[in-house]
């Protein structure tokens, strides 16, 4: 949210590039956690979660 909001980042950028971006979180889960399917996803899902977050977040404050 700090990036968007200095406009180091701008929410198109991010909304044209959310796959790679999910795929990058998957990715690092999966260098980050053990070899489990599951611990991948604990690591990787929540680094998803705040990335949507700040879209929705900055998408308001910017109204």
């Amino acid at each position: 949210w700090i990036l968007l909001r200095n406009g180091i980042v701008s929410r198109v950028i991010i909304t044209e590039n959310r796959g790679i971006i999910w795929f990058t979180a998957i990715v690092l889960g999966a260098l980050l956690s053990p070899p489990d399917p599951l611990s991948m996803f604990l690591v990787g899902g929540p680094m998803i979660l705040l990335l949507e977050v700040a879209l929705v977040f900055d998408k308001i404050m910017s109204k």
